[in-house]
């Protein structure tokens, strides 16, 4: 083993170790596990209750990056020159309304009179809520829906699902 330089492990690999060796399970090597990585596609799709409205869940994509998340931001600075003046209420509804994919009543999807899935910016679903004179928009639907906090919560819940935020513990390499 080498010299420990970089994050408390050696720059080399062990010496019982040879480069891209058979693992135990299937008998690949590590880059072949690695290329049969690349051609797994990942599930980015969380699902959440909805408090106060028994049986209703909402489905959303957490595959977003920090182009999302910086146009959210612009959208809710608007005009205002100071960022802390920021609409945090249009950031986070802004991040719920798109990234949501379904709406689901006891685990079946709901869907419009056309046959569309029923999503938070589908104009069924704001129509619904317009009744309301304060709704106007598909964020103000979501607030009638869920209620803010639930909504500025599922917000928070989607950034750190997506992995931002997350703590991320060093490991061994060599510890399999």
């Amino acid at each position: 083993m080498s010299e420990t330089t970089f994050g408390g492990y050696g720059t080399e690999t062990a010496t019982n170790t040879t480069p891209n060796s058979a693992t135990p399970d299937a008998g690949l090597s590590i880059f072949d596990e690695l290329l049969a990585e690349a051609d797994t596609e990942q599930d980015f799709t969380e699902t959440f209750a909805i408090r106060g409205r028994d049986g209703w869940t909402a489905s959303f994509s957490t595959d977003f990056g920090s182009r999302d998340i910086k146009r959210w931001a612009n959208l809710g600075q608007g005009k205002r020159k100071r960022v802390q003046d920021a609409d945090q209420r249009l950031i986070a509804g802004s991040c719920i309304v798109e990234q949501n994919n379904g709406l689901y009543k006891n685990g079946v999807q709901a869907f419009d009179s056309q046959g569309d899935p029923l999503t938070f910016r589908h104009q069924a679903f704001i129509d619904a809520y317009a009744k309301d004179a304060f709704v106007k928009t598909a964020i103000d639907a979501v607030v009638k829906f869920m209620g803010e906090g639930q909504m500025f919560s599922m917000n928070a819940s989607l950034y750190e699902l997506a992995g931002f935020g997350d703590d991320v513990t060093p490991v061994d390499p060599t510890n399999g």
